[in-house]
């Protein structure tokens, strides 16, 4: 081995190590080639079986029962190679759903068709996981010659050789740096190409798991049904079995006894002398009337045990007809309760969103009723300031009139000094014309009638001045009482108006709230109504059906009992009959074999007779030769 590699490192000197990278270098890269190449071409059958199994299976008609959906895959699977992986699988399927007789009913196929198994019958991965360590390995090799080859040329004696040496050792690590980097490469990309093999690989076999599975799998209700169903027909068929294989197993002794009789007797008849043929023949037929009279009887009782039988069976399978129907019926009782839940259910919730929508319409008229409220209580304080405005211009009127009584009382003592003024003139103009009546009389009547005059237009402008002064008095005073209270009857009017405009809106909203309140009132009492009313419906409905299940879980008791008694009392008849029937057969055998004793004992005297017959003549015979003689 060592002479092997030392021949070969030194075929790798001769050729030089730049050709051996380049030729490793290309092994590689056509090594990477071919062994993807393989793996494509080990797996183009599994590839187009595939896509030929999911063109016919999309093409395939659901609605098909399970026995001829398992011929048409059959035949479909039936087009691929013998040695096809996907098509043993089908077959490992189809084998034991023929093998159990169960081609008719679906079965679990996760054994056959689960993940697991799928991916392990299509979903090889031998070459694929098997490449990138190959490929490492290669430029690992590579590595290792590329290093043996350039230590092999160091000489530690000459320096020259030394120094050609180290330069051959550099060419030995290019080399293996070149095949570990183009190894690493080749398994990086060959760990890429694996995953988006197996990604597209996983989705088919997916795809074919879940098609295969919608077409064959089985609930466990289905298939408990179907096993029940079977396990009837084959006790029904045991039964028949049973029931027939007892009659031909107590039918046996007696056939076997009739037909050992037959033979005694026909062996005796044989072993008669021939004198009694005649005898013998008649009993023959006496013996075949009899049997066929025995065989006539137990066909006949036998007919009579397997057609009530049959009708049993008739009776247990239309009583199981009939369970069938009534769990039918229950069943649809159940839907029918399942869909008035569902209704119930959707008409709550369109009574809680009715609900909703009322309480959010309450809130909302709550809203409505704070608005007016405080609109009110601004009212009420809008009038409370009224009230107080008024009771301020009660206090001003008040005072006014106290005013103008004080004004009264002054206007009063001015004319009064108005008075005393002309007291004080008329004392001086009579103390004035006293000195002048003397002078001049024409004088002083002028002077009187000027004072007269006077007098009156003194009264005049007084009563005018006092009135002037009144006015202007009362003017004043009615000015500066009025000045406040136009401020506080302006901020009245103004709170007297905005007080009619909230009593309006007030108004206005109380004539719209209160058609909606009686309109929601009255949805509302409605509403209640129909909850009421549906919740009553439900409630009798509920109660029916409970009362119906109850009702035909008892018919279903009831009806159950009576194919037990019935079961019962068939049974016990076909006991009776059989009894009954193998009674007659044998007291029938028994007259016959009394007949048949009774014959053979007749036939018996006769035959001595017959020999005593014989024998007298033959004694004749003798005694007529020995007298001829």
């Amino acid at each position: 081995m060592f002479a092997l590699f030392e021949s070969i490192y030194n075929w790798i000197n001769s050729i030089g190590l730049n050709s051996f990278t380049n030729g490793f270098l290309l092994f590689q890269v056509i090594f990477f080639g071919m062994y993807l190449a393989l793996h494509y071409y080990m797996e183009k059958e599994n590839i187009t079986a595939m896509k030929y199994v999911r063109t016919e299976l999309n093409n395939l008609d659901s609605s098909l029962n399970i026995k001829e959906l398992n011929k048409e895959i059959n035949k479909i699977f039936g087009k691929l190679k013998e040695n096809n992986p996907y098509r043993v699988q089908w077959e490992r399927y189809f084998s034991r759903v023929k093998k159990e007789n169960s081609i008719d009913e679906k079965i679990r196929v996760e054994p056959f068709f689960g993940y697991d198994v799928m991916h392990d019958t299509l979903g090889k991965r031998n070459i694929l996981d098997n490449g990138s360590g190959i490929h490492v390995s290669l430029g690992v090799l590579g590595t290792f010659i590329g290093l043996a080859i350039g230590l092999s040329g160091l000489n530690m004696a000459d320096p020259d050789l030394l120094r050609e040496g180290v330069s051959g050792l550099i060419g030995g690590m290019k080399t293996a740096f070149y095949t570990s980097v183009l190894g690493v490469v080749f398994s990086i990309l060959w760990i890429f190409i694996d995953s988006l093999i197996t990604r597209q690989r996983n989705k088919e076999i997916e795809w074919h798991i879940n098609k295969l599975h919608y077409f064959l799998n089985a609930d466990d209700e289905e298939i408990f049904l179907n096993r029940l169903e079977k396990i009837q027909q084959q006790q029904t068929e045991q039964m028949k079995t049973l029931l027939t294989d007892a009659l031909e197993k107590a039918m046996v002794p007696f056939v076997q006894t009739i037909e050992k009789g037959n033979q005694e007797i026909s062996q005796q008849m044989k072993e008669q002398n021939e004198t009694s043929l005649e005898h013998l023949h008649l009993m023959k037929n006496q013996s075949d009337e009899m049997a066929n009279r025995i065989m006539d009887g137990v066909s006949a009782s036998m007919n009579e045990s397997i057609h009530e039988f049959s009708q049993v069976l008739r009776l247990s399978q239309e009583n199981q007809n009939r369970m069938n129907s009534l769990l039918e019926n229950t069943v649809e009782q159940f839907n029918q309760a399942a869909e008035s839940n569902s209704n119930m259910i959707h008409k709550t919730e369109n009574m809680v969103s009715t609900f909703a929508n009322l309480s959010e319409q309450m809130d909302e008229t709550q809203r409505n009723y704070s608005a007016a409220q405080e609109n009110l209580i601004n009212a009420v304080n809008d009038i409370g300031n009224i009230q107080s405005l008024m009771v301020e211009h009660t206090e001003t009127q008040k005072e006014m009139i106290s005013h103008q009584q004080s004004f009264m009382s002054k206007s009063d003592e001015l004319v009064n000094q108005f008075v005393a003024f002309g007291e004080r003139m008329a004392e001086v103009q009579n103390s004035m014309i006293e000195t002048l009546v003397e002078k001049t009389d024409l004088v002083s009547k002028r002077f009187e009638e000027l004072s007269n005059e006077l007098v009156e237009a003194s009264n005049n402008q007084r009563e005018a001045s006092r009135d002037s002064a009144d006015f202007m008095e009362r003017a004043k005073v009615a000015i500066a009482e009025l000045v406040p209270l136009s401020e506080s009857l302006t901020a009245t009017i103004n709170g007297l108006s905005e007080l009619a405009e909230s009593i309006v809106e007030m108004k206005d909203m109380q004539e719209v709230m209160i058609p909606k309140l009686d309109s929601w009132n009255t949805a509302l009492v409605e509403d209640m109504r129909r909850f009421m009313t549906v919740t009553s419906d439900h409630l009798n409905g509920v109660t029916q059906q409970t009362r119906y299940s109850r009702e035909q879980w008892e018919s279903a008791a009831k009806h159950f009992e009576s194919i037990k008694d019935e079961l019962n009392s068939t049974m016990i008849s076909f006991k009776d009959n059989m009894n009954q029937g193998v009674s007659e057969t044998f007291k029938l055998f028994d007259e016959e074999l009394r007949e048949a004793v009774v014959h053979f004992k007749l036939m018996g005297e006769q035959y001595r007779n017959s020999v005593e017959h014989l024998t007298e003549y033959v004694n004749q015979i003798e005694e007529k030769v020995e007298q001829g003689v």
